[in-house]
């Protein structure tokens, strides 16, 4: 057999797949066997329930899904006392993620969140769905140093970054992250660069709301994700 494993930093997956945060309710394992994922990824979660943004919240475009869900969540309690063991049914590792909009706040979730069996904390600093009017720290490359080794000196946990290519030096951003103590960093990919690249057409197209979304793509096309109709 084919040896698929990948290392992570400190974590070893049998495999490089696996879901992205939110993407993967445990009822999928009704139709499909999780245990051969690579990792489980939770959807983020904050310390307050959150509704989430109102509708519309997706629209497909080719070779993906425009999204503006708003980070819904039932509230870290829900998510400690019912989904990290809904997870760990399953033998993959499980990634929690954890969102905020403060620095201290961001502390107090990674201390919380880490005293559960997840294996691995992912820090959400990129969503622009989270608050539109500001609050992302993954703009600034000091504002991620911050938030970034303060989780680190919070918990033992390994710690995955989320990052935003909004920043105007993406990569600067990300060595802040890799400098404060994260051992994986991943960018979201918001589809408000997609539409810029067609203003005209995305126009043309029912808006989300708010105006701050992500991309999600889909498998199974190989055309780049683009707004303009077919």
């Amino acid at each position: 057999m084919v040896d698929m494993s990948v290392k992570i930093g400190s974590v070893t997956l049998k495999n490089p797949i696996m879901p992205a945060s939110g993407c993967f309710s445990t009822d999928l394992a009704q139709v499909i066997d999780l245990n051969r994922l690579g990792a489980l990824v939770a959807k983020t979660v904050s310390r307050e329930f959150r509704a989430g943004n109102p509708p519309p919240r997706v629209s497909e475009v080719e070779g993906g899904m425009i999204n503006s869900i708003g980070l819904p969540t039932k509230g870290i309690e829900y998510f400690l006392t019912h989904q990290v063991p809904d997870y760990k049914r399953f033998t993959p590792p499980l990634v929690g993620s954890i969102s905020a909009t403060t620095i201290e706040d961001f502390e107090a979730m990674a201390r919380d969140v880490s005293t559960s069996d997840i294996d691995v904390l992912e820090v959400n600093i990129s969503c622009p769905t989270r608050d539109p009017k500001g609050g992302n720290f993954a703009l600034h490359a000091e504002h991620t140093f911050d938030v970034m080794s303060l989780i680190r000196k919070t918990t033992d946990k390994p710690i995955w970054c989320k990052l935003s290519p909004n920043a105007g030096d993406v990569v600067a951003v990300g060595k802040a992250a890799e400098a404060a103590g994260a051992e994986l960093k991943m960018v979201h990919v918001p589809s408000e660069l997609i539409a810029a690249m067609y203003p005209e057409r995305a126009s043309t197209r029912a808006r989300l709301s708010p105006t701050f979304t992500g991309m999600s793509l889909l498998s199974y096309s190989n055309r780049a994700p683009s707004p303009r109709p077919r």
